[in-house]
C-alpha cells in the first residue's frame, strides 16, 4: 500500500510537473489509463481481481495530479490551497459513503449465520 501511495504521488508528479503535461493532461491521461484494466477486463477477459488492482494502483496518480492542479498556487494550479483542498477531498468521499450507505441499505438478514468451527 505505501509503495503504490509513494510512486503513485511521484507518476502523477513527474507527468504533470517534470514532464510537462500539466496536471490537467496528467489527470485525463491516468483518468483514461483506469478505463483500461476495466475494458481488458470486459472484452478480453481480464481476471476482475487483476482489473481492480490495476485500476486502484492509477487511482493515486489520478488523486495526486488533481490535488496539486487545486492546491499549487498560480500559474500551476489554481491557488486553492493544499488544505482547502483536502478538506474538499473529505467532503466529497464523507457525501459519496453518506449517499451510498442511504441509498443502498444493507439487509444483513439474508446472510448466511456465521458459526464458529472446532479446532481438530
Amino acid at each position: 500500500m505505501l509503495l503504490t501511495f509513494a510512486l503513485g504521488t511521484a507518476a502523477g508528479d513527474l507527468t504533470g510537473f517534470y514532464l510537462d503535461l500539466g496536471f490537467v493532461h496528467s489527470a485525463l491521461l491516468f483518468g483514461a489509463a483506469i478505463l483500461v484494466p476495466w475494458l481488458l477486463h470486459r472484452f478480453a477477459g481480464l481476471n476482475a481481481i487483476a482489473a481492480f488492482w490495476a485500476s486502484y494502483v492509477l487511482t493515486r496518480p489520478l488523486g495526486a495530479s488533481l490535488a496539486d492542479r487545486l492546491g499549487m498556487d498560480k500559474p500551476l494550479g489554481t491557488g486553492v490551497g493544499f488544505g482547502t483542498t483536502a478538506i474538499l477531498a473529505a467532503l466529497v468521499c464523507a457525501a459519496l459513503v453518506g449517499y451510498l450507505a442511504l441509498s443502498h441499505p444493507r439487509d444483513d438478514h439474508d446472510a448466511p449465520a456465521l458459526t464458529p468451527t472446532a479446532l481438530p
